[in-house]
């Protein structure tokens, strides 16, 4: 975490914000409190492989086919680098691969589909995609919170799962806008 305040303080920030909101989803979710640490944790981790990124990239995001191909080998970094930390818990490496495959399969790295993501990943995915539409560019699409919600529903049972959808909506309904 010293690491991306580092090179990527915005980074940082934002993977502590999708850390907040995982953790409120999970506790949402009525999950156990060792499950929502490790999702909390998750939420700060999943995107450390963007320390192995070029820096402009990085700090802005892709903004062409070249650049997405570049984009998307964080996961396999974040993977080499939770493997690779020692007292990390050894389910945040796999689970730091999901946060960008979809339900349909869409997703990368493995285009995994359905019951083949796990929980965790399913989760990560819907709040990552919330965090996206609600960033300020350069980081996201700066789209106000119910414009996010309406595209990610949109979305449901499609990229993302159903039910969590509909459940994240309901938590963020409870939760103050920002």
């Amino acid at each position: 975490l010293m690491k991306l305040q580092e090179k990527a303080g915005a980074t940082l920030s934002r993977a502590a914000e999708i850390s907040v909101t995982m953790t409120i989803f999970g506790r949402f979710l009525q999950l156990p409190q060792e499950r929502m640490e490790i999702l909390g944790m998750l939420g700060l981790l999943q995107d450390v492989g963007k320390l192995k990124l070029p820096p402009e990239l990085a700090t802005r995001g892709p903004i062409n086919a070249a650049e997405i191909e570049i984009y998307k080998t964080h996961v396999d970094h974040s993977i080499q680098i939770l493997s690779a930390t020692p007292g990390i818990h050894p389910e945040l490496p796999g689970l730091a691969s999901l946060h960008h495959e979809r339900f349909d399969g869409s997703g990368y790295p493995r285009g995994l589909r359905g019951d083949a993501i796990a929980l965790f990943g399913l989760i990560a995915g819907i709040v990552d995609a919330y965090d996206t539409l609600t960033a300020p560019h350069p980081f996201g699409e700066n789209l106000p919170p119910a414009t996010a919600l309406k595209i990610i529903f949109k979305g449901r049972g499609k990229q993302f799962h159903a039910a969590l959808v509909e459940q994240f909506i309901q938590c963020i309904g409870v939760f103050p806008v920002g």
